[in-house]
């Protein structure tokens, strides 16, 4: 399809490698991994639509999120959320930390856990537009 989609598919395809070589583990890198398997689904829906919605986190909410009231293309506030939700989870998942392993661990299955939900719905409307994995 595009550049983009080739990307989206390849870091799923390494999500679905850790998912199954450290199921308890790496829950950082997981989280991390879907955040860009998504931005790289909303580039592709972009490019597929034939609008530019940037480069930086700044330029996509300008161009995607409705409460910007600037938007390039129609893109539903529940997938901007959800969108919205697995930036801040891989923002977590990178930056924060807690000095007990263990603590860091659960959060991070926890959050982890939460991704997966928000990027089924997330590809659940790419789908619908086009755009599966």
């Amino acid at each position: 399809m595009n550049d983009f989609y080739n990307q989206a598919k390849h870091n799923e395809a390494f999500l679905t490698s850790i998912e199954h070589s450290f199921p308890d583990d790496y829950f950082d890198w997981k989280v991390t991994v879907i955040y860009y398997t998504s931005i790289h689904m909303l580039k592709c829906l972009a490019k597929k639509r034939g609008v530019k919605i940037g480069d930086t986190h700044q330029d996509i909410a300008t161009s995607l999120n409705s409460r910007k009231g600037k938007q390039v293309t129609p893109f539903p506030t529940w997938a901007w959320n959800n969108y919205e939700d697995l930036l801040r989870y891989s923002k977590i998942s990178r930056y924060d930390g807690i000095n007990n392993r263990a603590i860091v661990l659960i959060a991070q299955k926890n959050n982890y856990n939460e991704c997966k939900k928000l990027f089924t719905s997330f590809c659940s409307y790419m789908k619908k537009h086009g755009i599966e994995l």
